[in-house]
């Protein structure tokens, strides 16, 4: 049978166009139920109640927090804080109190400041024990520190 005889058989180019759609929709329909679609019975709405799991030992939260703590030792934590290098800039004199500039250097986190003391007086964690024209002593317990002015160029 050939395409000319067929379009006489179903009357006209219309009637094909609209026979041949019909069809395809028709394939294509086969096809989404065949393949794609899932009917929604009651088999698939039904869930199976999931099997409880039994526990062997119950441990309470107590009970594992002790084990741990005994097994793992407390940290010791240390804070050491690292002295700021000083430098001393000035002494002076005023109505016969002596009094000085330090310079505490920049360090990690700490800028650059310029103190004014006076005996007695704390810097940086140093207890200011005497305060002569060239040097400033500082005392920390045991520790003792003494600042010195340069008056030449320091090499």
């Amino acid at each position: 049978m050939n395409w000319a005889r067929l379009r006489e058989v179903l009357h006209g180019p219309r009637h094909l166009l609209a026979m041949l759609t019909l069809v395809l929709f028709l394939v294509v329909l086969i096809d989404f139920f065949d393949r794609i679609f899932v009917s929604r019975d009651e088999s698939l709405r039904r869930f199976d109640t999931p099997a409880i799991a039994k526990v062997i030992n119950p441990t309470s939260a107590e009970t594992i927090l002790e084990r741990v703590t005994v097994s793992v030792p407390e940290p010791k934590v240390e804070i050491v804080v690292k002295a700021r290098e000083m430098a001393l800039q000035a002494v002076f004199s005023q109505r016969g109190k002596t009094e000085a500039f330090i310079l505490l250097l920049a360090d990690a986190g700490r800028p650059e400041e310029r103190v004014k003391v006076a005996v007695d007086a704390e810097v940086d964690g140093w207890k200011v024990a005497s305060i002569n024209r060239t040097r400033v002593t500082l005392k920390r317990g045991d520790e003792q520190r003494e600042l010195v002015i340069f008056r030449g160029k320091v090499e």
